[in-house]
């Protein structure tokens, strides 16, 4: 299992993975549909994605990004802290 407060430091480190996590939460979404929302670059929140997703914080399928449980776990944690 995956250090929670080292991926904690990682994700509040970054106000655009936080972002990701806090849409994922709500809905399962397109690396596309992310960039729009939280307003950067397509390839910037597509290497966001792959750094989330080595981290085990969410999974792609078929083009959709889906929030683990990890990830669940993650942001429910990082309510506490914010």
């Amino acid at each position: 299992m995956a250090d929670i407060s080292a991926l904690l430091g990682n994700i509040i480190s970054s106000t655009n993975k936080v972002k990701i996590l806090e849409i994922l939460r709500r809905k399962n979404a397109s690396p596309e549909y992310i960039a729009k929302h939280i307003r950067i670059p397509q390839k910037v929140a597509e290497e966001l994605i792959e750094e989330l997703e080595a981290d085990g914080l969410l999974s792609i399928v078929e083009g959709s990004c889906h929030i683990t449980e990890l990830g669940v776990e993650v942001h429910n944690q990082l309510k506490g802290i914010r």
